[in-house]
């Protein structure tokens, strides 16, 4: 299926799915297991399939900043869930690759399970002065590296008063009220995103669709947390993410074709 895809776009395609029915949150350890996967042809342009709910933002920051590396050139392709700082990784592509099952959503960052909107309230601070200053600094980490991403990539010539727009948005409750609303195709264009939105009957959507649905349905079944794969080498995590300690930390597995 990937070689199918790639004879499609001329372009190397690398997965990085994590399993949508368990928790399997973006880590520190995703920078070197997708690095063996888009290092296979340096500085070439790649198109990147992501699937994730999400995760931290420190471990995107090392995610985006390693793909920027290996190539200026890569596309990100969302058949169906990119969201929270699965966002931010789609801001740091040249463009988006979308369908009409594809959602980005909000990335404003949460604490203990609480949201930063609510931390940096003055109400907050009575409660618990060192969970407010963290919001205040993860708030701030989340705002600046969305700037810094937009500005050096597929927003570089807008205004920035455009990208201070698009930045507050994504980052705050301002527009968006939940952080699992869905921004599909339409909402990330008029957000300033350059997007590329493409049919169901797409030939190269329809293909990335059900090669979605093949690792959705695989993870399901066989209780596989993340894969990390492209056309010459494969990983899988099984289980919730060995990183977080509820998985087994001796049930990942490379396999070299």
């Amino acid at each position: 299926m990937i070689r199918d895809i790639e004879g499609l776009t001329k372009r190397r395609l690398c997965v990085y799915f994590c399993n949508p029915y368990i928790e399997t949150p973006l880590s520190d350890e995703d920078v070197a297991r997708l690095y063996e996967i888009v290092n296979a042809d340096k500085r070439a342009p790649f198109d990147l399939m992501l699937e994730t709910a999400g995760g931290e933002t420190d471990a995107t920051e090392g995610l985006v900043s390693m793909l920027r590396e290996i190539s200026g050139d890569f596309r990100v392709i969302v058949p169906s869930r990119a969201k929270s700082n699965g966002t931010m990784i789609c801001l740091a592509g040249t463009e988006i690759v979308m369908g009409p099952t594809s959602e980005l959503g909000p990335v404003e960052p949460f604490l203990a399970h609480v949201p930063t909107s609510i931390l940096m309230t003055p109400e907050y601070k009575d409660i618990d002065y060192v969970l407010h200053r963290a919001g205040i600094d993860a708030s701030r980490q989340t705002k600046e590296l969305a700037d810094r991403l937009l500005r050096t990539g597929m927003m570089k010539r807008a205004s920035k008063k455009q990208r201070s727009e698009t930045v507050q948005k994504l980052c705050t409750r301002d527009h968006f009220h939940s952080h699992g609303s869905v921004i599909n195709a339409a909402e990330a264009h008029a957000l300033g995103l350059k997007v590329r939105s493409l049919t169901g009957e797409d030939p190269l959507f329809s293909r990335c669709w059900l090669l979605n649905r093949m690792y959705a349905f695989d993870c399901k079944l066989r209780k596989i947390g993340k894969i990390f794969e492209g056309r010459m080498n494969s990983r899988s995590i099984f289980g919730e993410d060995p990183q977080y300690g509820n998985g087994d930390a001796n049930g990942s597995q490379a396999i070299v074709r």
